[in-house]
């Protein structure tokens, strides 16, 4: 606790600097933003739709709605969009299930309109750990916003690292495999909304391995808790994590790949022996190639923290992508998934099946990929899904200069 507060308190006394990236934009950035501006305000605006009344769709759109503010917030340095991520925040919290007896264990966002699963990791990394934490990490950076936010920053921060994060080991969620790795598992039970008492969850992959793109995103929350309160509880776990998708990569000459889900303890055999029997699921490529952009973008949060992942790693990714991957510019869409298989679904729910996408994250270390986002980025069409997440995404992330220097290791 001593360390906790001290580290808090030392992100407090730091001054944040003047000048945000917009004050040094071109004048065509500059445009974008402008354009983009009122956009991002009105989406947020928006009542947060009670959770009860919706399927899992409500956890992305809230995520983009709240993550697009804080960009718009780290790009322009216009605290209007922090008054706005509050108040969407809050709506977001005020749905979650906070249980009446042990609220530390089973409080979250479990009752949804859903067929097989419930409350995962990935929902508490997407709508809450990571959005909130960021916003810690602006507040006790800013003395002016600490004056005006700081004691909510505190609750959020005090919330997700002393109980909410903890909550999973009380779970059961937990898995040690080795003494340097281990693995995060789905839930078996959880509270019935109106008795409270626990019921099994209705899933048949329930106590099984987490796939990768859905730890991924709790665990990126992880390294913001990390870097605000200096626990480094939170640094091995995501160490133990990342050591166990690294070792499961395939590599050849030509590009990387994995599964989106591994076999990787007894409990994810039917007779809870490793190795014995039937599993209740086997490793595959998934389809929806979005889901190894999300693994890609936790590698570039680990290397930038020195965890696991080398530059050698990095550039194997941007060759996947940009040469394995890549169909050329009169493909639609431009790439192929990250096997190099290639399908279109005639199914209006599997649109975004079959196919891959740009890394963006590699931005960061690659002239290539900012090339080829800023050609996607002109082909938007403003009215379309998304583009105001898109065109943010794009103007904060490109506004930092190229660099293989890990972000936030310490000297």
């Amino acid at each position: 606790m001593i360390r906790f507060l001290l580290a808090l308190t030392a992100l407090m006394t730091t001054v944040q600097a003047t000048t945000f990236p917009l004050d040094q934009a071109s004048p065509e950035n500059s445009a974008l933003f402008e354009r983009i501006h009122p956009l991002l305000l009105a989406e947020a605006r928006t009542p947060v739709p009670p959770l009860s009344e919706s399927n899992e769709s409500w956890f992305w759109v809230n995520s983009h709605k709240i993550a697009q503010l804080l960009d718009a917030y780290e790009y322009s340095g216009d605290t209007v969009f922090l008054d706005a991520f509050v108040e969407r925040m809050t709506g977001i919290l005020q749905e979650r299930y906070i249980h009446p007896t042990n609220p530390g264990t089973w409080s979250g966002w479990y009752h949804y309109q859903t067929q097989t699963h419930s409350y995962m990791v990935i929902h508490a990394g997407i709508v809450y750990y990571q959005p909130a934490l960021r916003f810690v990490e602006f507040v006790t950076s800013d003395p002016a916003l600490n004056e005006k936010y700081g004691l909510l920053a505190k609750i959020w921060l005090e919330d997700i690292t002393q109980v909410s994060i903890p909550g999973w080991d009380r779970r059961g969620c937990w898995k040690e495999m080795s003494e340097d790795e281990g693995w995060y598992v789905k839930i078996t039970q959880k509270p019935h909304p109106e008795s409270h008492e626990l019921i099994p969850e209705d899933d048949g992959l329930a106590g099984t391995s987490f796939a990768y793109n859905k730890l991924h995103e709790m665990l990126k929350g992880f390294l913001i808790a990390y870097r605000i309160t200096g626990n480094e509880a939170f640094l091995d776990r995501v160490e133990k994590c990342a050591r166990v998708f690294r070792r499961h990569w395939r590599v050849d000459d030509r590009h990387a790949e994995w599964y989106y889900r591994e076999i990787l303890g007894p409990w994810d055999y039917k007779s809870g022996r490793m190795g014995e029997g039937d599993t209740y699921f086997k490793g595959y490529i998934h389809p929806k190639g979005g889901y190894y952009s999300t693994d890609v973008g936790y590698v570039v949060d680990c290397y930038n923290h020195g965890i696991q992942f080398t530059r050698a790693d990095i550039e194997k990714l941007i060759q996947t992508n940009v040469e394995f991957m890549y169909r050329g510019e009169d493909a639609d869409p431009e790439y192929t998934n990250i096997d190099g298989s290639y399908k279109i679904y005639e199914e209006k729910s599997k649109q975004s099946w079959g196919q891959g996408s740009l890394w963006t994250s590699l931005a960061q270390f690659s002239p290539r990929i900012r090339e080829m986002w800023k050609a996607r980025i002109d082909r938007l069409n403003p009215g379309g899904y998304g583009y105001v997440r898109s065109m943010i995404c794009y103007l904060l992330a490109t506004s930092r200069p190229i660099t293989w220097t890990p972000r936030h290791t310490k000297e």
